[in-house]
């Protein structure tokens, strides 16, 4: 897909690299712009929501969060909360005969092995194509 359909229209990139850029500069626009929009101390990495619940006399929902790493849970406050966990939260599968039997590495694009090195490696890709 053209790069420019991944930029906004409100920030406009002229400069992309290639036609069809690869992760790296679409992920360095994408932090430019959590950076200039004062995104950054708004956002808490690390974290699973795992559960909000609206309490009316407050007019707030009360989070439930546990750090990734920890364990640890705790709870905050928000007056919004907006669900964008993409449509990778349960990666399907396919069912293919044999692929049991396959000896090389496989793995989920929402799930990437980024220790598994694909230089000068044959890769088959099945199922490729946007999220939207």
């Amino acid at each position: 897909m053209p790069i420019h359909w991944y930029s906004l229209s409100t920030d406009l990139k002229p400069d992309w690299s290639r036609y069809v850029a690869g992760q790296p500069e679409i992920l360095g626009y994408w932090d430019d712009l959590w950076r200039k929009n004062g995104l950054v101390k708004h956002t808490q990495l690390g974290s699973f929501v795992h559960s909000s619940e609206w309490i009316s006399d407050k007019n707030r929902y009360i989070l439930t969060i546990i750090d990734t790493k920890t364990g640890e849970r705790r709870t905050d406050e928000a007056e919004v909360v907006i669900n964008s966990i993409g449509g990778f939260m349960s990666p399907n599968y396919p069912n293919i005969p044999g692929m049991d039997e396959f000896k090389g590495s496989s793995f989920h694009s929402a799930l990437w092995k980024h220790e598994v090195d694909l230089k000068n490696k044959r890769v088959g890709v099945i199922g490729n194509g946007c999220s939207a």
